[in-house]
């Protein structure tokens, strides 16, 4: 089974809680459990505020997308935003947990990632014509 989701949301902090609240809603309508819609919400949340936040700084208008497929076993989650480029750090995905010191550990940035690396199963990143393209997969349990 495959379903496929698109959404797309505006770069306005102001909406983001909302529209997260709304994509975990479309996801249990479509029958996914609660646990990982509640998973794929948290994520989308940080996702979306962190390319606002970070990846906006000059003002840019146009919308992020996000299409999402729901497979048996897991979803799928494809970003595309027209902000700043930029690469995570992989190392902090795969170990999302292992601080390299007590600055890490107490450090204002990069909980985001962390947050989302501990949550996905494989998190995916490339630049395309201008565009970043983010691909984060979630285990169905």
């Amino acid at each position: 089974m495959k379903n496929t989701i698109n959404l797309s949301f505006r770069p306005d902090l102001s909406v983001i809680a909302d529209e997260c609240e709304k994509l975990e809603t479309v996801l249990t309508e479509a029958g996914v459990d609660s646990s990982p819609a509640l998973k794929v919400r948290c994520i989308a949340h940080e996702f979306l505020v962190n390319v606002v936040r970070h990846g906006k700084p000059c003002g840019e208008t146009e919308e992020i997308t996000l299409d999402i497929d729901i497979h048996d076993d897991s979803i799928e989650l494809h970003f595309t935003d027209s902000g700043m480029e930029w690469m995570p750090d992989h190392k902090v995905l795969r170990h999302p947990f292992h601080y390299s010191s007590d600055d890490d550990l107490y450090a204002p940035s990069g909980k985001g990632l962390r947050l989302i690396g501990a949550m996905c199963r494989a998190y995916r990143m490339f630049r395309y014509k201008g565009r970043n393209h983010t691909s984060i997969s979630v285990e169905l349990k």
